[in-house]
């Protein structure tokens, strides 16, 4: 999971407080990628560069961590390694890659 799928989805909340949002992210803790090169001069550890999940939470935002097989865009459903199955309502659907 990167910065711009979480901007997007607190965006989304935020504009639409009753639209329900799962983002499915392979690791529990993903990296911010631009703070990486200040690892080695000024943030000292890796715990320190880390997106946080708390604004996600607070919106209501559901958060799996899992990895994305497959996805039915016409039955508009996305299954996941774990056997998870969520539908989707959108005509599209996008898998951003982090």
């Amino acid at each position: 999971m990167g910065v711009l799928q979480v901007s997007t989805a607190i965006t989304l909340k935020r504009l639409n407080p009753d639209l329900s949002i799962a983002i499915i992210k392979r690791e529990e803790k993903a990296l911010v990628p631009c703070a990486i090169p200040y690892l080695f001069h000024s943030i000292n550890s890796i715990d320190k560069d880390v997106i946080s999940d708390t604004p996600l939470v607070k919106l209501s935002i559901d958060i799996y961590i899992d990895e994305v097989v497959s996805a039915d865009l016409e039955n508009k459903v996305v299954r996941t390694s774990k056997g998870l199955e969520l539908g989707f309502k959108t005509s599209s659907c996008y898998r951003f890659y982090t």
